[in-house]
Order: structure tokens, then C-alpha cells, then sequence
């Protein structure tokens, strides 16, 4: 026999044993550095002198590819944008789908690099997630929103979990269906592809990788095959999207409405409701002498393909005063020679915060800079609370059964809070309407949000105004609600009208204060 041919078979098995847990980064470097060791194999004795070079060499390999992290410019992920990160270090994680690995990179400001490698599981599936229960994994840049502990886990999840934002706006553009793409531990021997859509990582790991998370903030990157290039190779990229940002934030700041509309793709329409009301502001402003000025910090820029995300922490100024106007994202693509933006969407502001949110976030950070203390506001509304003798000026009377009112509205708060969804619809109208949902899509809402959040807590501060207006009556008060992740005040208006016997909530609105 040939010693070409057995060398060639032994060469194959020893390298496949040394980097069976191995990265393809790191076969890259072996292969890379082995070359100057491959002789003409054509007798035994330089068979067995190369056998013990390479088991010297895969030794020496191991402490080569460690110092070389640390000390040789590093080829990075091109889905990596480096950024100034907002303070000190700041975390990527990268997910490469093909090779079921998962990559921790720190970002230091100078220098991007590769903190930690791992294994991970994902979907059994390959391909896009596209569907619910399709057992595939999403692609693209999401971003962490909650964490679970182990004690609130079913043991699947082994000891802990982040849930991520998937499916973005974006996603759902595209009808990708689906939800609760988490990165979690297991409670099983890790195997490749052997999740159900998640990342699935060892305990250990899990718990390594969560002591660089910020929550709505720290990216994961999620690609099937990863190509590399040289550090610096999107820096470029990155100064053009923060020239388009400052672009987008001076037309904010001082511009004209087409000025503002020159930052997006011509195929997507932007809300633009809102305009008139913050050129009033900023008229008003300039009239009074005084200055106003909108900033973008701790910009986190990445991609997937073609997209590109940029999440940005949004801040109003005004008269010295500093407000936070919450954090927006951008998706953006190159059109021609410029990046547009096609798309937008507030980062870890809840649905039922959103309910409350009728301005743009820069008029309600501006009017939050003038806003009244709570004491007062709330001896404002029970000023309006009028006694039972006494209509208010447009004619409306208290009704006769405040009591029974008052008793709906307690056991409709409690039910509420206990996320009792069955017991809470009983409360509704078979006709109610309320943001443009009726009754059977408002209940799937609540029941969505119920499953978000780990308690829910609503009450009413104060006493509440209640009112007849022609055989319907109206509740007025302010609601207190509490989660797991968020607090918030609202007026609430409830509009109630008899239904077999019982006052049901016909309509209901809130206003944030």
C-alpha cells in the first residue's frame, strides 16, 4: 500500500478528532499554519517524524489561535458595524446557524473582538422561519427584551432565558408568523439543530453569555453562513448611517417637513400625523427666545444581508433640560449611493404603553418637561368629581346606580389584574369597539399581552367621575397599571351602557400622564 494514501486517511482522522468541537475559524488557522509542515510522504520514517510534528503542532495550535485573538488584527463577521459604544464596552452576539455556533464579540470603542465561542442548537428545521410551528429559526438583527429566571421556566428552558423581539416590523411585513424566539438552557445534553425555533445553549454557557446582555439594547444576529473580512471593513458603512441620522435629526430639529422625508425609501410612507403639532412647538418655541434641540446617543448599529439596523436612544432639550423621548430603531438599505430608511419602531416600549401614546414621543418628552406634579393632577380630577345636586355645565347628572357602577368597575380592575381573561371579557359589550378592534380581538390582545408579562397590577387612584350622557354613562379616572417591566398613569375613559340587566363597557380610551 501507498504511504500517501494511508497518510492522507490518518491526517484526515487526527484533525477531525482535534477540532471536533472546533469552530470553523479556528480549522481555518490550522490549515492556514499547518501548510509549511507538508512533506512528500513517501517513506515510514518521515511518516512517523510528520505524525509527531502535527501532534506537536496541534498542541502549539491551541495556545497559537488564543494569542493571536489578543494580539493580531482580527477578521470579523461582516455583520458586524463596529460603533462608538455608550459606556465602556459594549456586546454583540452573533448566531451562525450553518456550523451551530454562537459568538460572543466585545466592542471597547478601539477594537472589536472574539470575547467567547460556543455551541448552541437551533431550529430542527433549516432555512428562514417563516411560519408558526415551522421549527425554523428567524434570520436578521433582534434584540433582547426580557429575562427569565429558572424559577419561572418550565425545565425545558434549563435554568434561564432572554426572549427576543422577533417578529420585527419588518418580519411582519413579510408575513413571518410566529412568536417567543428566546435564546435559553436546556435541560438535555446539547445536540445540533434541536430546538424548536429557539438558540438553545448548555446551562453554563447560558449563564456565561448572560452577564453581557442589556436588555433592549445588546443585538443578536442570527445569519445561516457567516462570511469574514477584515475589521476596519465596515466602518464606512457605519459613518454613512450616522451621517443619515443627523441628516433625519436636523430636519427634527430645524427643518421642513420634505426635508424630513428625504431620510426614507420612496416605497415607505413614514406616520406623519404628528407634524403639525411639533412645528407648532418648535414655532412657539422660537418665538419665546428659548432653545430646543433633539439628540440621538448610544447609537448600536448591525446587519443581516441588505438590512441594516440602527437602534438610537432618543432625547429631547429644552431650556437646559434633558428628557428621554424613548428608543427608536431603524431598518434602513442602501438605495443607489445613500442609505433610506424603510422602516421604524420604538425598542422596549409595551403594547399597553403604546395604547396611551397618541403623540409623537418628542412632543410628549417635551410636554413631560413641563408636566404638573402628581399631587396636583390628581386634585385636578376630583375637582371635576361634582356632588350628586350639582350637573355639570353640559348637562349630565350623576346616574342612580353609582354603587353597582363603582362595584363593575372594582371587580373589572381585580379581574384585570389577575389576568383572569375569561372572567375579564365578561365585563365587555357583545358590541364594544375600542382602537379599531371589536370585542373578540380585543380579548386575543389582552390575552397576548397577559402572557408578556410575569404580574399585572391595575387600580384606581382617586375618586372616579361618573356621568350619564343620554342612556349610556361615563367613567372617568386615573388608572395606575404596574408590571414586571413597566409603570404608567392614564386617564381612563370607560363608556358604559346596559346589557341584560348590566352596565358592560361599551367603549374605553386612555390617555398617558
Amino acid at each position: 500500500m501507498s504511504i500517501n494514501p494511508m497518510w492522507n486517511k490518518l491526517e484526515i482522522c487526527f484533525t477531525s478528532a482535534l477540532f471536533k468541537n472546533k469552530s470553523k475559524e479556528e480549522h481555518l488557522i490550522y490549515h492556514q499554519q499547518s501548510e509549511p509542515f507538508r512533506f512528500h510522504r513517501r517513506g515510514a520514517g518521515e511518516f512517523f517524524i510528520c505524525f509527531a510534528v502535527i501532534i506537536l503542532f496541534g498542541i502549539c495550535s491551541e495556545i497559537s489561535f488564543a494569542r493571536e485573538k489578543s494580539a493580531a488584527p482580527e477578521q470579523l463577521p461582516d455583520v458586524i458595524i463596529p460603533f462608538e459604544p455608550g459606556n465602556g464596552t459594549e456586546y454583540i452576539i452573533v448566531v451562525e446557524k450553518e456550523t451551530q455556533r454562537l459568538l460572543l464579540y466585545a466592542n471597547d470603542g478601539k477594537l472589536v473582538r472574539l470575547l467567547h465561542g460556543m455551541d448552541c442548537s437551533t431550529g430542527k428545521a433549516k432555512g428562514r422561519k417563516l411560519r408558526e410551528g415551522d421549527l425554523k429559526t428567524p434570520e436578521g438583527v433582534y434584540f433582547f427584551i426580557k429575562k427569565f429566571e429558572d424559577k419561572e421556566l418550565a425545565p425545558i428552558y434549563g435554568t434561564g432565558a432572554f426572549p427576543t423581539d422577533y417578529p420585527n416590523m419588518l418580519d411582519q411585513a413579510a408575513d413571518r408568523t410566529g412568536s417567543e424566539i428566546w435564546i435559553h438552557g436546556t435541560d438535555r445534553p446539547l445536540e445540533p439543530r434541536d430546538s424548536s425555533g429557539c438558540v438553545a445553549l448548555a446551562n453554563a454557557k447560558l449563564e456565561e453569555i448572560g452577564k453581557y446582555i442589556t436588555l433592549n439594547r445588546t443585538p443578536i444576529i442570527i445569519a445561516d453562513r457567516l462570511s469574514y473580512g477584515p475589521a476596519n471593513a465596515n466602518i464606512k458603512t457605519g459613518d454613512e448611517i450616522l451621517r443619515l441620522l443627523s441628516e433625519w435629526k436636523n430636519a427634527l430639529d430645524k427643518g421642513t417637513y420634505h426635508d424630513y422625508l428625504k431620510s426614507y425609501d420612496a416605497e415607505y410612507l413614514p406616520d406623519i400625523f404628528w407634524w403639525t403639532e411639533w412645528n407648532k412647538v418648535r414655532k412657539r418655541i422660537r418665538k419665546a427666545g428659548k432653545s430646543l434641540s433633539l439628540d440621538l446617543k448610544r447609537i448600536v448599529m448591525a446587519r443581516h444581508k441588505d438590512i441594516h439596523v440602527a437602534l438610537a436612544e432618543q432625547s429631547v432639550n429644552f431650556s437646559g433640560n434633558d428628557v428621554s423621548a424613548g428608543i427608536r430603531k431603524f431598518f434602513l438599505r442602501k438605495s443607489g449611493d445613500a442609505f433610506k430608511i424603510i422602516g421604524e419602531e420604538y425598542q422596549g416600549l409595551p403594547e399597553e404603553l403604546m395604547e396611551h401614546e397618541k403623540r409623537n414621543p418628542f412632543i410628549t418628552a417635551y410636554n413631560n418637561l413641563k408636566i404638573v406634579p402628581e399631587k396636583v393632577a390628581e386634585k385636578t380630577v376630583a375637582k371635576v368629581a361634582v356632588p350628586a345636586d350639582k350637573p355639570d355645565k353640559i348637562g349630565e347628572k350623576i346616574p342612580e346606580d353609582v354603587a353597582e357602577i363603582e362595584k363593575m368597575i372594582e371587580n373589572w380592575l381585580r379581574d384585570w389584574s389577575s389576568k383572569n381573561i375569561k372572567k375579564y371579557g365578561s365585563y365587555y359589550a357583545r358590541d364594544f369597539r375600542s382602537r379599531g378592534m371589536n370585542r373578540k380581538a380585543w380579548m386575543a390582545y389582552k390575552n397576548r399581552l397577559n402572557s408578556k408579562y410575569r404580574y399585572i397590577r391595575v387600580s384606581k387612584k382617586g375618586d372616579a367621575l361618573i356621568r350619564e350622557k343620554g342612556e349610556m354613562c361615563v367613567v372617568s379616572f386615573i388608572q395606575r397599571y404596574e408590571s414586571n417591566t413597566f409603570k404608567t398613569r392614564a386617564v381612563k375613559n370607560l363608556t358604559l351602557k346596559q346589557e341584560g340587566g348590566e352596565w358592560k363597557i361599551f367603549r374605553e380610551t386612555s390617555r398617558r400622564i
